[in-house]
């Protein structure tokens, strides 16, 4: 103990090299051997071990050693708690005391350690703590410091692209906990950013392998809040990209800044319309009630409309640029936010069997929206198919939102281009039918 309370030296030295020995003792030893895990705890170890992290980790990058005495210390810790509730509950209470800064807490330094030993083995230790544990998830989630810990958590799990990793699932596992114990809104925030989209695919992903009561039970009307704040976050950036900037069609022109908000944008896009496809297939009266009253549908119309309005303008600006640079016509900013299909899902899994939505998509003209895709689209493949379902489910049961759309087509037919051509003028009456005529006779009504 006393080489634990020396001065720290600026290269790594004897009394280093001892807090490695020590640590690396302790992990053998306390490895699912509660005597050992008391002993050790009852000795003071754990204090030992957070000064040997908190004093050697900022010297990882320029000593190498340091970095193995760290990554020692966090398999240390991790192996001295697991299965031990007594060391679990002391810690985190330790850890995330409200008085503690969230920056100079143990468990953050391991996470932003830039050994991925010394990650993992924080990540065992968080989630050995939590598992099938509410009130020490809670504990995590509720605390400064926990909040920024599963933060972290969230953004290695949205920049980690092997999906097969050790790493990624344990992440998963982690946040599945948060998630499981209706802790997802707390900690994600109330001012919602779209850069935190590494926590909306680790719902979404919880979404798809939950579709029963188990998720019904973590839809909360703040989630729902969550959710619309963020899809009129897109809507802003969007309108900004497309209507606002004079170039907006100039797909390279956009500052690196820009793009970097579209990537996220794209990212929380992607989960938010997965999350929501998911939740709205349950077909649960509450969950589309939510929907409904924290306006998340609307934020859904609004999309599809201002995507459905821009989308080919994109998509064709962009193949243009892709050909002259280099004959590809496969641009990814044409590919970036094709989600009309994913939206008409939406609008039909919740309109399905559910009269007050019916309704609020014919206000809304969310349903002349979904007619106007009732075509072949080359650029969104199967978007026909969609539309087809979601205007069975707009239908079905509701006399209001038939008779509209047999006005529309009424007036579709009054327009035809071709009636013109043969010198003949049409027009909708009240009754929605269409009434044809020409200079030199009466109008004769079509049934």
């Amino acid at each position: 103990e006393a080489k634990f309370a020396a001065p720290v030296p600026t290269a790594y030295s004897d009394p280093d090299r001892s807090r490695r020995d020590l640590c690396m003792f302790i992990r053998n030893s306390a490895a699912m051997n509660k005597a050992n895990q008391d002993s050790a705890f009852d000795a003071g170890i754990l204090t030992c071990i957070s000064q040997t992290i908190t004093q050697l980790v900022a010297r990882e990058i320029t000593c190498p050693e340091a970095m193995k005495c760290v990554s020692f210390a966090a398999q240390a810790l991790s192996n001295l708690s697991t299965g031990n509730k007594r060391i679990q509950r002391s810690l985190f209470e330790s850890e995330l005391a409200p008085s503690k800064s969230p920056i100079d807490a143990m468990i953050w330094y391991l996470l932003a350690s830039v050994n991925s030993r010394t990650n993992m083995a924080c990540l065992v230790l968080i989630l050995n703590s939590i598992k099938d544990d509410v009130e020490l998830t809670e504990l995590l989630c509720k605390s400064n410091a926990g909040q920024l810990v599963v933060g972290k958590i969230g953004e290695m799990f949205g920049d980690n692209d092997d999906d097969e990793s050790e790493l990624k699932n344990v992440l998963y596992a982690v946040l599945n906990q948060v998630i499981s114990a209706g802790q997802f809104s707390l900690v994600f925030g109330k001012e919602a950013a779209m850069e935190r989209y590494g926590l909306l695919d680790a719902l979404a992903v919880f979404c798809n392998e939950n579709k029963n009561q188990r998720l019904v039970a973590v839809i909360s009307q703040d989630l729902a809040a969550i959710i619309t704040d963020l899809l009129t976050q897109i809507e802003a950036l969007l309108t900004d990209i497309w209507e606002v900037n004079a170039e907006v069609y100039n797909v390279s022109s956009n500052s690196d800044m820009e793009m970097d908000g579209v990537v996220d944008a794209h990212r929380s896009f992607s989960a938010l319309v997965s999350i929501l496809g998911t939740v709205t297939e349950l077909g649960d009266p509450s969950i589309t009630n939510m929907l409904v009253e924290q306006k998340t549908l609307h934020g859904i119309v609004r999309l599809l409309g201002l995507l459905n309005k821009h989308l080919p303008k994109i998509e064709r600006a962009s193949q243009k640029e892709a050909m002259a640079a280099s004959g590809d016509t496969n641009s990814p900013v044409a590919r970036l936010f094709m989600f009309k299909r994913d939206l008409i899902r939406i609008v039909s899994n919740a309109s399905h069997h559910n009269t007050p939505v019916q309704e609020l998509m014919r206000e809304l003209d969310g349903l002349a929206l979904v007619l106007d895709h009732m075509r072949i689209d080359e650029n969104h493949p199967y978007i026909k198919e969609h539309a087809v379902v979601a205007v069975r489910n707009l239908l079905e049961g509701n006399q209001a939102n038939q008779d509209y759309v047999s006005k529309l087509s009424a007036m579709e037919m009054a327009h035809d281009p071709q009636l013109a051509q043969a010198g003949v003028a049409a027009t909708v009456g009240e009754d929605g039918k269409v009434r044809i005529s020409s200079t030199s006779s009466e109008s004769t009504q079509l049934p």
